[in-house]
């Protein structure tokens, strides 16, 4: 409830403001005339929405593979630590225009480029969260654990990956406006249509309430995904078969497959 109220005073104090000092349309539009403008255009929006949806929910699954696989090779091989690292660090430090030239060239003007900048913005928060996870083990677990004599791979499984969801999902929450901003940046660069797409058009065209109302719609959608991600994140967490609520002893001595088919037993929706 006070959320709805603090979001219902700034939007009224926007909408105060813009009046009182007059501000031209095309520079900051009223409230109201973003809210008209997106219920007047629904359809168009839905039709953009869709696309825009889509690269989002590509590079985000992708990130979210590209990451754990990487995380899980990093932590248990010296080798691939340092190889993957050292690569990953590389093209971070590049900078993302500078790529499109070459990546229109090799993945052409279609899905392909936004769904590239999207997940070349994405991996590395939940890549670096993860990693985190899975190697900060409490000192009087790993005490626990050397007592049972448990194999790395088992260790693995029973208690480094579980211990990582809560880091892991910290990454993915991190990651949204990433990908968010890359799927734009793909839209903007090769893209006619989805959200960014619309953003850049309009506002070419001087059209701020529609651009604006775009921003609304890819606002609503980071907010979606991310109380989704948290509320699957509280389940997973705090699921009775989850790190933090058995018994070490218990989780030593499952087996593989019963520990699993436990733990992922739970519903996601």
């Amino acid at each position: 409830m006070i959320k709805i109220i603090f979001w219902l005073v700034l939007i009224g104090g926007l909408e105060i403001i813009v009046r009182l000092f007059n501000i031209p349309e095309y520079l900051f539009p009223k409230p109201s005339v973003i809210g008209l403008t997106l219920l007047d255009n629904w359809s168009y929006l839905l039709k953009h929405s869709w696309y825009f949806i889509f690269e989002f929910g590509s590079g985000l699954l992708l990130s979210i593979i590209i990451s754990y696989i990487l995380s899980v090779c990093i932590v248990t091989s010296k080798l691939l630590n340092e190889l993957f690292m050292s690569v990953i660090m590389v093209f971070q430090t590049i900078p993302k225009i500078v790529l499109a030239p070459f990546i229109l060239l090799w993945l052409g003007f279609g899905f392909g480029p936004k769904i590239f900048f999207s997940v070349f913005l994405g991996v590395l928060p939940i890549l670096i969260n993860t990693v985190k996870g899975l190697t900060t083990i409490d000192d009087s677990i790993e005490d626990v654990v050397k007592t049972y004599s448990i194999s790395k791979l088992n260790y693995l499984l029973k208690i480094q990956i579980p211990n990582s969801i809560p880091y892991f999902f910290t990454g993915i929450k991190t990651s949204i406006p990433f990908i968010i901003s890359g799927v734009i940046v793909g839209e903007w660069l090769i893209g006619n249509e989805g959200l960014g797409y619309v953003i850049f058009s309009e506002t070419a065209s001087f059209n701020i309430p529609l651009a604006m109302a775009s921003l609304v719609c890819i606002s609503i959608i980071c907010l979606i995904v991310y109380m989704y991600a948290s509320k699957l994140e509280s389940k997973m967490v705090y699921n009775e078969n989850s790190i933090c609520k058995r018994d070490i002893k218990d989780i030593c001595e499952s087996t593989p497959k019963c520990y699993f088919s436990n733990f992922l037993s739970y519903r996601l929706w």
